[in-house]
């Protein structure tokens, strides 16, 4: 009974780090890809990011492998959505729609369309989130 519960103990102490890890990697690794994306070479020359997406895909498997329900903070069904998650979901479509045009701009009329069915999209998985009853 006791070697059980030392492997549930370690398997929730594994979960937690594996979590933190990969929180904190993706967030660098997005990071690094923005400023790669930007200006191509700035951090390519030092450094394979290829490297840190083999983390964050690993520690996102420990994360998933090592999940317990019973971890989760059971959270309220009923949320009201404020201006400032209106204001917040139309910046995010914006900044989205923005993004993919300086990335697609070089196609001429194409981009514009992309990024705009970019920008639908992004609103109205926000939209999706904020009214999720689960």
């Amino acid at each position: 009974m006791k070697l059980k519960q030392k492997l549930k103990l370690w398997r929730v102490k594994i979960y937690i780090i594996a979590k933190e890890f990969f929180h904190y990697s993706l967030f660098t690794y997005l990071l690094i890809l923005i400023a790669e994306t930007i200006k191509e070479g700035i951090v390519s020359y030092f450094f394979n990011i290829n490297i840190l997406l083999i983390v964050v895909v690993l520690s996102g498997f420990v994360m998933t492998i090592t999940y317990d329900e019973k971890l989760s903070l059971p959270t309220s069904s009923h949320k009201k959505i404020t201006y400032w998650n209106i204001i917040f979901s139309i910046l995010l479509t914006l900044g989205g729609g923005l993004f993919i045009y300086a990335g697609t701009f070089e196609l001429g009329t194409v981009a514009i369309i992309i990024s705009c069915l970019t920008a639908f999209l992004i609103f109205l998985l926000s939209l999706m989130l904020l009214t999720d009853k689960e």
